[in-house]
């Protein structure tokens, strides 16, 4: 895949590594992503266990696509958020789509790091973000 110029930023800024990466990497992402994913579908966890999956999902596809360019998100604060929002250069994702993931991606961070009141999304946030999740998965099962 040919590397736009948000890449480079995103190296320069300390977000993303330059690393080569393998098909069985590619394919572990995916398959990791439908795991998380399995468990979002499932009703009987709790609202706030099925979004989070729904979101390791979306960041686990997001991973595979950064990947396919041979860049691999850093440990620097924020690196997760960019690595979403770089699907919309290395999957193509719609920008109608872009909010709803930078909100799980907001609201995971509140949930995991700030602990003042952990979000509770209600079940149209869950089916958004993970009917997101599938027809970014189906995306990059195609594309990559």
């Amino acid at each position: 895949m040919k590397r736009p110029v948000q890449a480079k930023n995103l190296v320069d800024l300390g977000y993303l590594h330059d690393e080569p990466h393998s098909r069985d990497e590619l394919d572990g992402c995916l398959s990791l992503a439908e795991g998380f994913l399995q468990v979002a579908r499932n009703d009987r966890f709790d609202a706030r266990v099925r979004y989070l999956n729904a979101y390791e999902a979306v960041f686990q596809i997001a991973t595979a696509g950064l990947r396919a360019m041979n860049l691999r998100p850093s440990q620097k604060a924020g690196s997760r958020a960019q690595s979403i929002q770089a699907l919309a250069w290395t999957l193509d994702v719609e920008k109608a789509v872009m909010p709803i993931l930078i909100q799980a991606n907001r609201e995971r961070a509140e949930t995991t790091y700030r602990k003042t009141g952990h979000v509770v999304p209600g079940k149209r946030e869950i089916a958004a973000l993970i009917a997101c999740a599938e027809t970014i998965l189906e995306t990059a099962k195609k594309r990559l």
